[in-house]
């Protein structure tokens, strides 16, 4: 018994050797964070409890360099060569707005029909957008009143009544479930949003990073 409990206590030992550990710099959009990095995260810390996360969400781009970030989540890869990036996810969005704004400004029939309706605009995306169905194509450009760097903000002010919103499905579905917002157009395919995880090249070697960008991975698939 003494003989097994020596053995347990030095296979415990050896596996701490192999236990990463250290800590992990990590910058994402706000909403995002909140919505999807921060429970995987919650998750993640629970299998490696002696890697130590330093968690900044902003919807401000970080020179991840400069602030010493080891994994930044963007919307898309940086042109930047001095960085790498590895695809994370891929998530759908759906066009929503207010049962209060399709009382007073109607419903959307058909993609032509919302050039002439109030976008909610959220800057750090392009103000274009593009649906298809087969082989049409139709290209919109949103306009609006109201426009934010925030993607928390953007879904409430299209709660709110004040314009339609291209909303990440993660976001909406709830609020759709709850009679808050209507999506429209769900028979035409719109641009998935493609998730990346970016850092420095000299980071590409480190064990807790390659942990962390396979877990998310893994998270995001079963997530789906």
């Amino acid at each position: 018994m003494i003989a097994e409990q020596a053995s347990a206590a030095n296979r415990q030992i050896e596996n701490l050797k192999h236990e990463p550990v250290g800590l992990l710099k990590i910058t994402c959009p706000v909403n995002v964070g909140l919505q999807t990095i921060v429970p995987a995260l919650n998750e993640f810390r629970t299998i490696y409890p002696k890697i130590e996360l330093d968690v900044m969400l902003t919807d401000e781009v970080v020179n991840i360099i400069k602030e010493g970030i080891d994994l930044a989540i963007r919307g898309a890869p940086l042109a930047d060569s001095g960085l790498q990036a590895a695809k994370l996810s891929t998530l759908s969005t759906c066009l929503c707005g207010s049962p209060a704004y399709f009382e007073k400004f109607g419903f959307p029939q058909h993609p032509t029909e919302l050039n002439k309706h109030q976008w909610v605009l959220y800057k750090l995306t392009a103000g274009s957008l593009e649906l298809t169905k087969g082989s049409r194509s139709f290209s919109i450009e949103m306009k609006g009143t109201i426009s934010t760097n925030n993607a928390a903000a953007r879904t409430a002010f299209v709660e709110g009544g004040h314009g339609l919103g291209r909303i990440p499905v993660y976001d909406a579905k709830s609020r759709i479930k709850a009679g808050k917002l209507l999506s429209i157009l769900d028979d035409y395919d719109m641009r998935d949003i493609h998730v990346y995880g970016v850092f420095p090249p000299g980071n590409a070697e480190s064990k807790k990073l390659r942990l962390l960008i396979d877990f998310l991975k893994a998270y995001f698939l079963k997530n789906q």
